[in-house]
């Protein structure tokens, strides 16, 4: 990236510092490692930035300015799979033929993205996750499951948090899951095949419990323009296997 040639450590590492200051996920080195350029794309699209373009002046002004963007704004945050920052982002199965991406295969780490974010109040992006999960094993080579529900509780413990499996028991499920929310806590569901989700096997948020409906906040923008459906109909429907609770450690 043309515009961070040539500072210093101190100059970096101060960078670094204001990032995670407004809500970027970075670390705490002098580094500019792929964790850190993404949280700098991030920072440059919320703040009508172009992060290929853009001058160091002009990023540092903005960086350190009163009114710069946080990474996270109020409320639950939202993130895309088929957002154009990390759309074709590689997120690939090492034994397909074909190279599969954030937007074809990343609902499991863009699911968790927004859970974390959503604990830590801190912008942790799809990418970086989608990153971390084939490094660590948890993206199924041959293609066919996806994210292994493995990646959850790994992920969590990665950031201080923890990943709770919850059966799916019916109503009951439903309402522990309500309690949840209203404690704060995110809850990502494995919803199945057949579903009016997906047809082989997909990962959204279950947002909010209104009365009798289920409301998603689903990485597949497509899907948000859906309509709330029943308990009972995913109850009977049978469409969640499971979900996982994400929440602070005890």
């Amino acid at each position: 990236m043309p515009m961070i040639e040539g500072i210093s450590s101190a100059e970096a590492r101060e960078m670094k510092q204001r990032l995670y200051q407004l809500g970027y996920d970075v670390d705490d080195t002098e580094h500019f490692d792929m964790r850190t350029q993404w949280a700098l794309r991030w920072f440059c699209q919320r703040n009508a930035l172009q992060y290929d373009t853009c001058a160091m002046e002009t990023l540092g002004k903005r960086l350190f300015s009163l009114d710069a963007k946080r990474g996270v704004d109020d409320g639950f945050p939202y993130y895309s799979m088929r957002d154009p920052l990390w759309a074709d982002a590689p997120y690939d199965a090492a034994l397909t033929p074909e190279i599969e991406t954030i937007s074809t295969s990343g609902c499991g780490p863009t699911s968790m993205a927004m859970a974390v974010s959503n604990a830590l109040r801190r912008a942790v992006l799809p990418p970086v996750l989608a990153d971390w999960s084939n490094a660590h094993g948890h993206r199924d080579p041959h293609g066919i499951e996806g994210t292994y529900d493995t990646f959850f509780p790994a992920c969590a413990q990665e950031y201080g948090l923890t990943a709770t499996l919850v059966p799916m028991e019916g109503e009951e499920t439903f309402r522990a899951i309500d309690a949840h929310i209203q404690a704060g806590h995110s809850v990502i569901a494995n919803v199945v095949p057949g579903s009016p989700f997906t047809s082989c096997g997909h990962y959204n948020l279950i947002a909010e419990i209104r009365g009798e409906y289920v409301h998603i906040c689903d990485p597949s923008p497509r899907n948000m323009e859906k309509p709330d459906y029943t308990m009972r109909e995913w109850i009977e429907g049978h469409w969640m296997r499971h979900c996982l609770v994400i929440s602070p450690e005890a």
